[in-house]
């Protein structure tokens, strides 16, 4: 009997720490320490500084409404709808700071993470960020994070909405050194 339940416990204690969540192929973990990084540790929208905790509306936006953003706008890669798949967008282009960044096998793996998402609500608690059902102002939004093969690059899309002609998209790029994530580019997309 205790060695049935020393199994079970066991067996509890991994699932919940190699849980799979938010997307097949990424671990909750890795999706987790990417997003509190991002909601506990990078400053708030200037419109949002004195409104407390960062309201985070608890639909994740899925990959699919991203792309449009990538493929429209993004000079990091957009999205071929007839392969499915990543691609180069002006990467390649010498002296591109983003050249060396992501390789095709990265972005292989980056498209595999895209459509193998799970989850559409957040099931997360953050230091200086709150989940809101439906916020009506002042709130972000955000994608599953994409790593490449080596996890210690991660790509995510934001909104932050601040009113009905106040708002902006972009896509952030974090670096994992040392066992933290940190802020390496925000690429600006739209802003209305």
């Amino acid at each position: 009997m205790r060695k049935s339940f020393l199994i079970l416990l066991f067996l509890v204690i991994n699932y919940g720490l190699n849980a799979q969540y938010y997307s097949k192929l990424n671990l909750d973990k890795q999706i987790k320490e990417v997003i509190s990084f991002e909601v506990d540790e990078i400053m708030k929208s200037s419109s949002d500084r004195n409104r407390g905790r960062k309201k985070i509306n608890h639909r994740i936006i899925p990959w699919k409404d991203a792309i449009f953003y990538m493929t429209t706008y993004s000079h990091l890669f957009s999205y071929d709808d007839k392969t499915k798949k990543l691609t180069r967008n002006n990467i390649r282009k010498k002296g591109n700071e983003y050249s060396q960044l992501i390789t095709d096998k990265d972005l292989e793996y980056m498209t595999k993470q895209i459509h193998s998402e799970n989850q559409a609500i957040w099931n997360l608690t953050f230091e200086k960020g709150i989940l809101r059902k439906n916020p009506n102002n002042k709130y972000y939004e955000y994608t599953i994070p994409i790593f490449d093969l080596s996890n210690k690059k991660a790509v995510i899309y934001k909104e932050f909405t601040c009113g009905s002609l106040c708002a902006y998209g972009s896509f952030e790029i974090y670096f994992e050194q040392d066992g933290k994530w940190t802020l390496y580019k925000t690429i600006n997309i739209w802003i209305s």
